[in-house]
């Protein structure tokens, strides 16, 4: 597992979960169970603490850093798309990160939140639960339906099926 020591602050990964060869995890980083980080992550936790809860899929490209001092919290069921920038802030449970979008210094995504891709939550910025976002700036467009979270259930229990098979599944040649 690509996983560095900065300063004697060692990351921990949770039972069940799939770190990619390329990705890397430095310093002062948790990372829940049965999570997946994919090609190509990075998660520094070289001067701010980053804390990432269960079942947490972080797809390719993405950065998860923050400013010193500062904690970025990742909730329980979150999906990260593609290439997103996570930045000293927050994301609670259930939330769902577009690919390419950018979650900004001391921003909140709101329980079960979705924000579109190609979306940036500007600094300070508070989503409240269950409602979806999308621009530059990040703007609510309208709440998260009852059958809009079932389905994103159904696709993170896929995505997590697919994703717990990578580690026995991946030879490198």
């Amino acid at each position: 597992m690509p996983l560095y020591d900065y300063f004697g602050r060692i990351p921990k990964i949770g039972d069940g979960s799939f770190i990619h060869d390329s990705a890397e995890i430095i310093g002062d980083v948790v990372i829940g169970n049965n999570c997946y980080i994919g090609c190509s992550v990075i998660i520094k936790g070289d001067y701010v603490t980053i804390r990432i809860g269960d079942r947490v899929i972080i797809e390719d490209k993405c950065v998860i850093h923050g400013n010193a001092g500062e904690t970025v919290t990742i909730g329980n069921d979150v999906i990260i798309g593609h290439g997103c920038i996570i930045h000293s802030c927050t994301i609670k449970d259930g939330a769902l990160i577009g690919m390419g979008a950018i979650v900004s210094d001391s921003a909140v995504v709101g329980e079960n939140s979705i924000v579109g891709e190609g979306s940036v939550v500007t600094q300070r910025t508070v989503i409240p639960p269950r409602k979806i976002v999308v621009g530059t700036p990040a703007k609510i467009v309208r709440d998260v339906t009852d059958e809009r979270l079932n389905a994103l259930k159904k696709i993170r229990e896929k995505y997590l099926d697919i994703y717990t098979k990578y580690g026995s599944l991946f030879r490198k040649l």
